[in-house]
Formats: structure tokens, sequence, C-alpha cells
């Protein structure tokens, strides 16, 4: 999970580095004579990291907006506060402090 604007930038550019990397990947498959199934089965692990982290941005992106859905349990409290700390552009310290705990891993 994506949790500070650095590692969202970074991921940013892992996806970008990772679309060249595909590419060049289904290039070399095709030259080696493989069909588009054995293409595909060969780079599934690559194409399931890539679609993978596309999830993360996207979902970081959504945090961002402020779009956190609606809490329906507390086993998805930690996301809902990482969310609600991302969407207010506010630091783990600005959130522990606004919930009146300590710095932990919020």
């Amino acid at each position: 999970m994506i949790r500070t604007e650095t590692e969202y930038r970074r991921s940013l550019e892992r996806l970008e580095e990772g679309a060249k990397y595909l590419e060049l990947q289904r290039k070399q498959f095709k030259d080696l004579g493989l069909n588009k199934k054995e293409t595909e089965r060969a780079m599934a692990p690559t194409l399931s990291f890539h679609e993978g982290l596309k999830e993360e941005i996207e979902l970081y992106e959504q945090m961002r907006r402020g779009d956190l859905g609606t809490l329906t349990s507390l086993t998805g409290v930690g996301y809902w506060l990482i969310g609600l700390r991302i969407a207010k552009g506010w630091t783990q310290k600005e959130l522990a402090e606004a919930l009146g705990v300590s710095e932990a891993p919020v």
C-alpha cells in the first residue's frame, strides 16, 4: 500500500519503467517464436505485478481525493485511517496528534 507522496511518485516511475519493460519482454518473446498465448503465459507474473501496482496507485489517488468509502467493520480501521491521513495531507505525527494518540505507525 502506498502511504506517502514520495512512495506515490516512485510507484508512478516504476509503473512507467514497467510498461517499457513489458514492451521489451513481448518483443523478446516474439523474437523467440512464442505465439500470443505462450507470451501471455510467460509474462503472467510480470503482468500481475504491473496490474497490482496500477491498483495501488489508483487506490492512493482515490484516498487523496477523500473518497474513503464507508467504514463497515473494525477490520478496516487501519486502512481507513491511512486514507484519512492521505486525504487530509497529514503526516503520521499530525494524525496521531488529531487522534490524541502516540505516533506509532498510523
